[in-house]
């Protein structure tokens, strides 16, 4: 390992990780908005990723993974470098403005970021081929932030 990074990268899987945890409340979205992308997501034949890092977030986690079934797993805790290999293995990552979406953006893996606030332009990503942002008041809808990943995974019409 080097900076927390292996030598050798974890197996590639068909898990889209949902990074639903955030510094502010106000940055959040809502539970009923996540399980409805989640079932989405599985009705594409992915399996969902729930990582956490407070034990609000891991409840948060819980409460989803029991709402989507088999095909969704709360992660364990893991420090920066294990969450960065879990992540680089998955199909993608659709998150709130946090700190692991950001993470996610520096590793081009396909990425919808939601923003409940418009600054988007200041944080990113902005319309990278990869990366979307998706932003609203009070937030952005579950079919918009679809479209998005649809349009980042290259399967948009």
């Amino acid at each position: 390992e080097h900076f927390g990074l292996r030598a050798q990268p974890l197996p590639a899987t068909n898990e889209v990780a949902l990074v639903h945890g955030t510094s502010r409340d106000d940055k959040l979205w809502p539970e009923a908005h996540w399980i409805e992308l989640g079932r989405r997501l599985l009705a594409q034949g992915h399996r969902i990723g729930l990582p956490h890092g407070s034990d609000a977030e891991r409840e948060r986690a819980q409460r989803l993974a029991s709402a989507l079934g088999d095909a969704a797993t709360v992660w364990p805790r893991l420090d920066l470098g294990a969450l960065t290999d879990r992540l680089a293995a998955g199909s993608g990552v659709v998150g709130v403005d946090s700190g692991l979406s950001h993470v996610a953006t520096a590793l081009d893996l396909p990425h919808v970021q939601i923003y409940n606030f418009d600054t988007a332009w200041r944080t990113g990503p902005v319309d990278r081929a990869r990366q979307r942002c998706v932003y609203a008041q009070p937030t952005p809808t579950v079919e918009a932030v679809c479209q998005a990943w649809l349009a980042v995974t290259g399967r948009a019409s």
